[in-house]
């Protein structure tokens, strides 16, 4: 069946359960059992998802492997998701209920709805292909639903609100891999790093960033190593994907780590909630050319990926333990 007379059922449809809603308006469960899909797909058949925005757009794709990857932003390009995030995506995709059935048949101004040139839109790739892209609007007066279309058809209906929360989120965080340094460098309140056989401990006190070379007896961290060392903490420049679920560390170097990063961060949600946690990275071998290193952080959920770092990344830190007594 055709997209176009899906959507012409679903419009016949949206008008009976309208007519129903209106001569049996206490009947709560068939109502419910009544209300339609805004669209509905099979969540094996899509491939391809586009997030975009007035302000940015990210896309993914699903690779001959079967994993979710990003294609866009171009830094994070062939960059796996992160499936603690993205489980569940797909399956949303596959078709939001309608709220409200139909707001406006025909409208004359979609301005009203938020539905203008450049709205917020989700764009799904499917086999065959076949594609279907919903334009996001303002969220209803009450901000529970959300006011929608489906591009070629002037029909505005309502979904639910968190729906496109959801999606938003895609742009705002996105669904990195686990293993993904992305860590504020104002967000670190203490550091250990090993490099060479040499512990440095490193933590922020009242008066600013102080050292030891152990857990007590801290000295106080000069200006411009101050500077080096956020420097050093953020992002590495490449980042990517070597091997997933590995077993054979020694072969990356990684049974025995030339360099161990441990962090403890704490950071502010838009919610005001207050997010404390560690992250611990271990450094292998380097490759291609000693323009990368291996890593590996652990995994919960099993054995952990292999992954690569700009090599310029490691040497900033390692060059951290060698200038600090």
């Amino acid at each position: 069946m055709s997209f176009r007379t899906s959507i012409v059922l679903l419009i016949i449809l949206a008008l009976i359960a309208g007519y129903v809603v209106a001569v049996e308006p206490n009947n709560k469960e068939d109502e419910a059992e009544s209300v339609p899909w805004f669209y509905n797909v099979e969540q094996e058949d899509i491939n391809h998802i586009s997030v975009q925005s007035n302000q940015s757009a990210s896309s993914f794709y699903l690779d001959d492997d079967l994993r979710w990857k990003f294609e866009s932003p171009e830094e994070l390009s062939t960059m796996p998701v992160g499936i603690d995030r993205w489980g569940g995506v797909t399956l949303l995709l596959s078709g939001p209920k309608v709220h409200r059935t139909l707001v406006d048949f025909e409208p004359t101004d979609i301005d009203q709805y938020g539905l203008s040139k450049g709205a917020y839109t989700v764009s799904i790739g499917l086999t065959n292909e076949r594609s279907i892209k919903v334009i996001l609007g303002d969220k209803t007066p009450d901000y529970t639903n959300q006011y929608a279309q489906i591009d070629g058809y002037p029909q505005v209906f309502t979904i639910y609100g968190g729906w496109g929360d959801i999606f938003s989120r895609l742009l705002a965080d996105p669904p990195y891999p686990y293993w993904y340094y992305n860590v504020d460098p104002t967000n670190i309140n203490l550091i250990k790093l090993t490099s060479d056989g040499k512990d440095v401990y490193l933590s922020i006190s009242p008066d600013g960033w102080v050292t030891s070379t152990s857990a007590s007896d801290n000295t106080p961290l000069e200006g411009p190593i101050v500077k080096q060392l956020r420097d050093a903490l953020n992002p590495p420049n490449k980042q990517g994907i070597v091997e997933y679920s590995a077993r054979d560390l020694a072969k990356y170097g990684l049974d025995q780590p030339h360099m161990t990063l441990f962090l403890n961060t704490q950071d502010l949600t838009p919610e005001s909630v207050t997010v404390k946690s560690e992250l611990l990275i271990h450094i292998g071998n380097p490759l291609d050319n000693n323009r990368y290193y291996y890593g590996l952080t652990d995994d919960p959920e099993g054995d952990p990926d292999i992954f690569f770092v700009s090599s310029d990344w490691v040497d900033k830190l390692k060059e951290l333990t060698a200038i600090i007594d």
